[in-house]
């Protein structure tokens, strides 16, 4: 789907906050955008971020004004992007992305961003969650299943920490976040910090927002802000 659950966007918005605020984030990369949920969500968190896209499927950026929503957008399959286009640092979001590919894949196109970016977040659903083409886009199919052993065993060498998240038995995924070497501990520690505030204050993990809100709806967005701000750094 163009769209993603809004489970684990509130587990991407605190760590971000706090990395942020430690180490201002000039630029983000979004991999498989969609309709542009992380924009629309996260925009408003490192207001000094430059934008990009990186989008396989090119009705989408027509029709979620994709090219209007981000600084960049490129039209390519993320398994062959040339990175070097974009400067070293920053951020890069693979959110609900690598179950489109084959985790082969998707470990060689972690650790190849990976190299290049201070931060690399993975939003993965665990288990088992079936879905065919969309929108005549055959991208859109789920190839591989993930749990959070595949995760570590995959990225454990950059790993900064992982928050399970589990909106109801049976539906859950994990947000992992990487980090280059120096900035490991330090994240490590903000995830811990962020994954206790969430077992403790469960409404964040949905905001309220039930499972698969509007992204497209201001309101819906404007809801999200205003439950997640007051945790924010």
């Amino acid at each position: 789907m163009p769209c993603s659950t809004i489970v684990g966007k509130s587990a991407v918005a605190l760590v971000l906050s706090r990395f942020n605020a430690t180490h201002p984030i000039k630029q983000i990369v979004d991999v498989g955008p969609g309709m542009g949920s992380h924009r629309r969500l996260f925009g408003t968190m490192a207001t000094d971020a430059r934008w990009i896209a990186v989008e396989i499927w090119g009705p989408y950026i027509a029709r979620y004004g994709l090219d209007r929503l981000y600084d960049t957008v490129y039209l390519s399959d993320v398994s062959c992007f040339d990175f070097s286009v974009i400067d070293a640092g920053g951020v890069i979001l693979f959110g609900d992305v690598l179950e489109h590919m084959s985790k082969d894949t998707a470990k060689r196109i972690v650790a190849k961003s990976i190299g290049q970016f201070d931060l690399a977040v993975l939003s993965v659903p665990i288990g088992h969650w079936p879905q065919d083409e969309e929108n005549e886009n055959p991208w859109e199919k789920h190839v591989d299943d993930w749990n959070v052993e595949d995760i570590d065993g995959a990225f454990g060498d950059c790993l900064g920490g992982s928050i399970p998240v589990m909106f109801k038995p049976g539906i859950s995924l994990a947000v992992a976040f990487l980090a280059k070497p120096h900035l490991r501990k330090e994240v490590k520690a903000q995830v811990e910090k962020c994954s206790a505030l969430l077992q403790s204050t469960r409404s964040l993990v949905d905001c309220n927002l039930g499972f698969l809100p509007d992204l497209l709806d201001d309101s819906v967005v404007d809801a999200f802000q205003r439950a997640i701000g007051p945790h924010l750094v």
